[in-house]
């Protein structure tokens, strides 16, 4: 399951280091539309927002699942929680997509990048809308993939979409411009993928002998925060299949 970014509707956070205040719940069901779903927290049912552009019910099955949930600070949303993360067994499955690319943005600043030069969601060249552009130079593209098991199928439902974002990436990569695909397990399990379009993953082949690089990372959580950690074996198992 792959999803694009939208601005994150959650602020009872820091952005300098990620930690939030989550309450535990129980995941109940689902709503009529993809964005609400029921939960119990405190005893008490209640409904919660859902950063997702597809119903999760078509992924993994979160009835009677713990969840992770923060409390909207903004009293004038519909719902007074939004969905964090589930707990399933061991592992903890990152579900607030509107968060990845701020996950993203931690990762950059952790690794020594100046945040005066991470622009976000940037136009270049009148082409593509990028999540990242660095400097006024490299474009990175950050795409989540959902999935509870070890694989995750690429690209989703949203195949036209990764089309001709990578048809416009390819033009700027022959222009020269520097360009990075950042893709974001949201599960740490997740260890290979498989392609569900070929003509995608040979425009991905086209855009690699241009020059495109692959980062690969997954989702932990660990002492209270949701942070991004490399995932070479995901990377290598997407790379030796290009």
């Amino acid at each position: 399951m792959e999803f694009k970014h939208k601005r994150s509707r959650i602020n009872e956070y820091d952005t300098k280091n990620m930690k939030r205040n989550y309450l535990e719940a129980i995941f109940i069901k689902e709503g009529k539309h993809r964005f609400v779903c029921t939960i119990l927290v405190d005893g008490v049912l209640t409904e919660c927002y859902v950063s997702s552009s597809s119903k999760l019910s078509n992924y993994v099955k979160l009835e009677n699942e713990k969840v992770l949930v923060l409390k909207n600070e903004d009293d004038k949303l519909r719902t007074r929680f939004t969905l964090e993360a589930a707990i399933i067994g061991s592992q903890h499955l990152y579900l607030n997509f509107n968060n990845t690319n701020y996950l993203y943005r931690e990762y950059l600043l952790s690794i020594g990048y100046d945040e005066r030069i991470i622009q976000r969601e940037t136009l270049v060249n009148g082409l593509v809308k990028t999540d990242f552009f660095i400097g006024n130079t490299d474009c990175i593209e950050v795409k989540s993939l959902l999935s509870i098991e070890k694989y995750i199928l690429f690209p989703d439902k949203s195949s036209k979409r990764i089309g001709n974002q990578l048809k416009q990436y390819i033009k700027l990569l022959q222009i020269g411009t520097p360009v990075t695909f950042a893709f974001v397990a949201m599960s740490k399990h997740t260890t290979y993928l498989k392609w569900s379009n070929y003509d995608i993953k040979n425009e991905f082949i086209k855009a690699i002998n241009l020059g495109l690089k692959i980062e690969v990372f997954s989702v932990i959580y660990k002492k209270n925060s949701f942070k991004l950690i490399k995932n070479d074996i995901l990377r290598n198992h997407i790379t030796a299949n290009l």
